[in-house]
């Protein structure tokens, strides 16, 4: 995200007021959520595993309704990490920033942004088709939620972060002849970085300048900021 740290801890700050305003659960959130304070944690993860702060925050507000619920006030646990429909667990972390690692590392950067990973369907939180959301909540509409905090919370902002990339499909070329898109880590067709398995047409955030028949785009590859698709293959 385009935000710094102290731009989300304003956020943070501005939106828990008005909803302490509402009053009933909302009481004391400007002095009581968990979310207070987020921002350097957030770009501090976002800088150190490469995931987007603003995504995390929009997330973290989705799942802990604000920072306000039980999980979020007694386990230090934003985004119901570890707790499952049948299984409702109790972990307990030490930190919020603790909380927030374990989701970018344990979670995302281990099982479903990585291409390849088990429950890997795209880097973004999508639906029951795509994204994140196949494997991580049952609501078949967390990502559209979650999506919804991300766009609000980024027009509170100033809407720096919106349509800031192109955002690009897996054409039907490529579907049609092997379900497969590989990315590379120059602009040329000697070291591919990984592989994506576009079998739904899945979608990949492109820099808006394109370079030739080439086109840069943020790495699913946490060792890599940005790899090279053909233009060709996308639309």
């Amino acid at each position: 995200t385009s935000y710094s740290a102290k731009q989300l801890d304003k956020y943070i700050v501005e939106m828990l007021e008005e909803r302490q305003q509402q009053g009933g659960k909302y009481a004391n959130a400007a002095t009581k959520s968990k979310l207070l304070g987020l921002g350097t944690v957030l770009k501090k993860v976002e800088q150190e595993l490469h995931v987007n702060a603003l995504l995390i925050l929009a997330l973290a507000q989705h799942e802990s309704d604000y920072g306000m619920s039980n999980h979020a006030q007694t386990y230090n646990n934003l985004f119901g990490l570890y707790v499952f429909d049948e299984n409702p667990a109790n972990k307990t972390f030490s930190s919020i920033e603790g909380n927030v690692l374990e989701l970018a590392g344990q979670f995302l950067n281990k099982n479903y942004i990585p291409p390849g990973a088990g429950y890997a369907h795209g880097a973004y939180f999508g639906n029951k088709v795509q994204g994140v959301n196949v494997r991580y909540a049952s609501d078949q509409f967390w990502g559209a939620k979650a999506a919804g905090h991300a766009y609000r919370i980024d027009r509170a902002l100033g809407g720096k972060d919106f349509e800031r990339y192109d955002i690009a499909r897996v054409n039907d070329d490529i579907l049609e002849q092997s379900n497969r898109l590989d990315v590379y880590a120059q602009k040329n067709d000697e070291q591919v970085i990984y592989t994506i398995d576009a079998a739904h047409g899945q979608f990949v955030t492109a820099h808006k300048s394109a370079s030739g028949s080439w086109r840069a785009i943020i790495s699913d590859s946490g060792r890599y900021d940005e790899g090279y698709v053909r233009k060709s293959v996308i639309d």
